[in-house]
Order: C-alpha cells, then structure tokens, then sequence
C-alpha cells in the first residue's frame, strides 16, 4: 500500500493538504481517527470561522466557506460602516458543523483522495532520517502504509514526535499550555428575548477587562458574549460555582434560528498530549458543561426553554506542541509584516489570542497586517520527506496564538499538501524544493500571496 501522499489528521489543515496534493495529481490517503472530518470544527464544535472576507481567505478554506454558504450552512453577518477592529468581532460566522462534515466529504471524494477512518498513526516508519510511511492502528490491527512524503495535520505533531523531530511546549513560567474548552450547543433559545435583553443592557455584552467593549450591536455580531451581572447574581445564589473565563460566557449565532454553539468552559494546567490529563479534562468539563448550562437556562432570558442540542465529540485543544523547523515565525514577524521570499500563506487581521494555562486569563491583541507565513515553518528539523501542517508548525507561544485559528491552518495545509504533490513527483526532498515554484503552483489556484 504506497502512496505519494499520506495525510495524518483530517481537521482544517488536514482537509486542505489532502484535497492540494491529490489535485495537484499525487495519489493521497487521508487518516482520520473518527469516522468523519473536520476536526475541531465538528469533533471539537469549534463552530466559528473568523471572518473570512475581512482577513482575505482564499484557496481551499474560502472554497469550504462557500460551498457552505451555498447549502445555507453559515450565519453571516452584515459589516457594512462598522470599523475596525470592532468589525472583526461583529464578523465571522456560525457554522453547521454537520453540514461542514458532508461538504468537506464531498470534495475529498470528488478529488480522489484516499481515505482511513477510525485509525491513528501509531508509529512513524523512518529509515536514516528520512520518514517512509506509517502504521495506522485499527480495527483490522496494525497497517504498514509507504508514502514519497508525509504530512502532520494531527494538530499536535504526533508524526513528528515520533520521527524523533524537536518541538517546545509551553513551559509552566508561561503557565503552561491553554486552558482546552469542551464545547455545546443549545438550540429552544428565543432571540427577540435574549436581544431585548442585551439592547435594555448594553453592559452585559462584550466587554473585555483589557480590551473595552468590542461588540457593540447584539443583532449585528456572531458573538453573543458577557452576562456579567447574570454570573455575579447566579454565584451569589450558589447557582454557579465552576471558573469561567474573564470575558464571560460566550455563545456564537448559529445557522438554525434560536440555537447557538457555547465556548465557556476551561480547566487550566492540564497538558493536551498526557492521557491521563486528557481524561480528566473530559470527565470534568462535562460535569462543568451541566452547571453551565443550568445556569444559561434559568439566568439568560430566552433561554428559559433551551436545550442541548450536541455536546464536542472532544475537548477543543488550544495549544500543544510546536516543532523546530528551518525557520521559526516570532510575533515580531507577524506584526512587522515580514514578507518572507518562501511566503506560502498570507492573512490579515492577525491576532494573538492566548488563554492562560493556569488561570482564567486571557490576553488578545489584534494585528492588522498583512502577514506572512514561510514555507520553511512547515519543514521540521531532523526528519526528511515530512512536512507539518496546522498550529503545531514551527512558531513561538505568541505567533502559534495567531495562526492557530481554522481558514489559516487550512491555508498552511494547502501549502503543505502542495509541496508534499510536487516533492512526490518531482523526486526532490521537501527540505530542498523550490519555494519559487511552490508559491507559483498555490498562485495559480487562486491563492493570495
């Protein structure tokens, strides 16, 4: 079982490095450890894009923004007059991420790729430095695959770990890595109640201690966030006792009317790639996910009648490891705009969104850009003919806390998927393909750079 390309993981970057190499011609496989794609998006309910038109998406991740919008499966929201940055916030979109799983489907099988459900890559298969395949473990047991080259989308460089790559982790002066959110959504919710509230109340919506008010119209945003006095009044009552964030509860508009998808939830000082602290984030953010929605229910008005429609598959993972590759992205580089001469991926309105791993902190910055992320974040050190794709490139803490978010992984897994098709067939190394050439090939398939 050989193939040209081989893909671990099929979240955002995952999706979009499948879908370039195969139709760049490269017989791809796609392995997935559940029986659908998406990632955080759909196991982990992550269920909000940034807003796509505002930081100029193209290529892959527009093309799933607009198959979506075609099946009526986003909430968008009208940006016209509102300035930046408080229109970023009031962007963005809800997304249906059932309706994400069928369109991400479709196109994967419509471009030929190859596809492994419910398997892991239980080992990376190396030979003198140079990385020939995998095995997937699954139902069937153990499964030996060779690839010309593989691609890491796991999301937390599981490939590269195991091909013997260096990576950093947040270390505990930095208070760790951030707090994951087991993420709901709740449908029954009657709108015109819940905005009569927020509009009767200006106070209670978006305000951020750091940040002032950066929503400033419930019916024009995606992001519903805040509650701040509902929350002093349920923890004054015994209703809620559980930490939350500083920027309250946050809900964002999805597609369906009177349903949102809840991101509230955290649990700091856990480490995302122990097992051990992966169960017991599990087991206690959905012990926290039944207090809070409680609390949503009898605090927030038009929520009286609510209900869970689906609780994350998984926790969402916010950060974990991040490999050294030939060059490594700095939150300078990012607010300085430097524009690299392998540049693969360009976005604007950057920010850094980091979640405190020891408390309920949080820390948000936003970047207008452009900037600019190199082809060579995405070679790791000490392995070739292997290439990582997603927030677990090679980056610092703050510069992962930019382009972690899901339109831009997809376009760094574009730009993964790409090179990994022309490093196939032209014979080179990943390490040693022309930049030049891989930013002409993404340039013609409509990707800005």
């Amino acid at each position: 079982m050989k193939y040209n390309v081989i893909v671990a993981g099929g979240g955002a970057a995952g999706i979009a490095a499948a879908l370039a190499a195969a139709r760049a011609g490269a017989s791809t496989l796609l392995v997935e450890r559940y029986g659908f794609v998406g990632g955080m998006l759909t196991a982990g309910l992550v269920a909000h894009y940034d807003p796509i038109k505002q930081i100029e998406a193209s290529g892959i991740a527009r093309e799933l923004y607009d198959r979506l919008a075609e099946r009526g499966a986003v909430k968008e929201f009208d940006m016209e007059g509102v300035e930046m940055p408080f229109r970023f916030w009031q962007g963005g979109c809800g997304i249906d991420a059932e309706e994400f799983k069928n369109v991400a489907l479709d196109l994967l099988l419509s471009s030929k790729v190859g596809l492994l459900f419910h398997s892991w890559v239980g080992k990376t298969r190396v030979r003198g430095g140079r990385v020939t395949g995998i095995i997937a473990c699954n139902k069937s047991g153990e499964q030996k695959f060779d690839a010309d080259v593989v691609v890491d989308a796991t999301g937390d460089a599981d490939v590269a770990c195991q091909a013997g790559v260096p990576f950093d982790m947040a270390t505990k002066e930095e208070g760790g890595c951030m707090s994951s959110t087991l993420c709901f959504n709740i449908g029954g919710v009657h709108m015109e109640q819940l905005y009569g509230y927020l509009e009767e109340n200006p106070g209670e919506l978006g305000m951020h201690p750091r940040q002032g008010k950066y929503i400033r119209d419930a019916r024009k945003t995606s992001i519903v966030q805040g509650f701040y006095s509902l929350i002093r009044e349920a923890r004054k009552a015994g209703d809620l006792t559980i930490p939350l964030p500083e920027s309250g509860v946050g809900m964002v508009v999805l597609p369906l009317e009177g349903s949102f998808h809840v991101n509230a939830i955290r649990l700091p000082g856990m480490n995302p790639v122990d097992a051990g602290d992966l169960t017991k984030l599990e087991i206690v953010e959905r012990r926290y996910l039944q207090e809070i929605f409680r609390f949503i229910k009898k605090y927030i008005p038009g929520c009286r009648d609510a209900f869970i429609m689906q609780s994350a598959t998984q926790i969402g993972v916010r950060e974990s490891r991040r490999i050294r590759g030939e060059y490594t992205l700095t939150i300078d580089d990012i607010k300085s705009g430097t524009h690299f001469p392998d540049a693969v991926v360009r976005t604007k309105w950057g920010h850094t969104d980091v979640h405190s791993g020891k408390d309920m902190g949080w820390s948000f910055e936003f970047i207008e850009g452009p900037y600019y992320i190199p082809y060579r974040c995405m070679v790791p050190l000490r392995a070739e003919n292997l290439l990582v794709a997603g927030r677990s490139i090679s980056t610092t803490r703050q510069a992962m806390a930019s382009i972690r978010i899901m339109p831009i992984c997809s376009a760094i897994g574009e730009a993964a998927g790409t090179a990994a098709a022309l490093s196939a067939s032209s014979g080179k190394a990943s390490r040693d393909l022309d930049p030049g050439l891989l930013r002409e090939t993404l340039k013609s398939r409509g990707v800005l750079l």
